[in-house]
């Protein structure tokens, strides 16, 4: 009896540190945009970001956007610092972290596309998540709005933001569907 109540206990042990590891948390979840006012392109011409905030150091491990896909290409994911309510600047000489990924057109689906299992680590402050079209990339999507909870998990409506190709990023109240997840706690 006394074995069958250790083995017990300790499988029970191992499904808590099981769990506990697996659980990611949400930093950012805007929800899915209802398309009622249209969307914004993610080309060479212009990026889309949102911002979000860190009250501890987090290892950010996931990051996607809701988009339509219109032309086959790389979509960069980027993280910048903040400055003055924009991103701190633009391209891989200004990011703090970037990765790109593939995506195939379908103009039939929009849905979450992103990266997952980054091991981005991030101290306490105002971050941008940017989606981007960098160097010759064909790439061509859109980013439909409104998110339903643009104003959930410390995301404003005026936490997004814009650049066109000159580099140049403009905050607006155009919120769009993003996701961003981490491994650690409160965040």
């Amino acid at each position: 009896m006394k074995k069958i109540l250790t083995v017990f206990l300790f499988v029970v042990f191992l499904f808590t540190v099981f769990v506990e590891l697996s659980h990611a948390f949400i930093i950012v979840d805007t929800g899915v945009p209802t398309k009622i006012a249209g969307g914004n392109d993610i080309a060479s011409y212009q990026s889309l970001a949102v911002k979000f905030s860190l009250t501890q150091t987090t290892v950010v491990t996931d990051l996607r956007g809701w988009i339509g896909h219109v032309t086959d290409g790389l979509l960069t994911y980027a993280i910048y610092t903040n400055d003055n309510d924009v991103p701190s600047g633009f391209g891989a000489s200004d990011d703090l972290y970037n990765q790109s990924l593939f995506i195939q057109a379908d103009s039939n689906t929009d849905a979450w596309q992103g990266l997952s299992g980054l091991n981005w680590s991030l101290d306490i402050g105002d971050y941008w998540f940017s989606l981007e079209v960098r160097g010759d990339s064909s790439y061509n999507g859109i980013m439909w709005t409104p998110a339903p909870n643009n104003g959930s998990y410390a995301v404003g409506t005026r936490d997004f933001a814009y650049s066109l190709s000159n580099g140049q990023w403009v905050s607006g109240p155009f919120p769009m569907g993003f996701q961003i997840e981490s491994n650690s706690g409160s965040v």
